[in-house]
């Protein structure tokens, strides 16, 4: 379960190269990097949560790390502690809206203009 409705979380994330993994820690360790995200849950059934998260800052593997440091563990993700995999071996973790700054033209491009790339 999450540690409330909504919130901020905010850890220090170190990328483990040969594992292909992120960790998160409270403090600041030699190497690691600043994630910060807000999450809030939009829905629960007895067993799951699904849960709207607006990442603040993007770090490898950030919010399986992050979430699973709670025990919040995304279906289907071994790599960061669910216990069994989906049958076509994916994750439950889907992106609803994606933007980012062009790095030239410095405008912001949205999911529903990356053809513009």
């Amino acid at each position: 379960m999450p540690p409330s409705e909504e919130g901020t979380l905010v850890h220090y994330l170190t990328k483990e190269s040969p594992k292909n993994k992120s960790y998160a820690t409270l403090k600041e360790r030699k190497k690691s990097r600043q994630g910060r995200l807000n999450y809030k849950v939009i829905g629960a059934s007895k067993s799951f949560f699904l849960l709207e998260v607006e990442l603040l800052t993007g770090r490898h593997h950030q919010i399986r790390a992050q979430l699973a440091t709670f025990g919040v563990h995304i279906k289907g993700d071994l790599k960061y502690g669910f216990k069994r995999s989906n049958s076509d071996g994916s994750i439950h973790l889907h992106s609803r809206k994606a933007s980012f700054i062009h790095p030239i033209k410095k405008e912001t491009i949205s999911k529903f203009d990356l053809n513009q790339v």
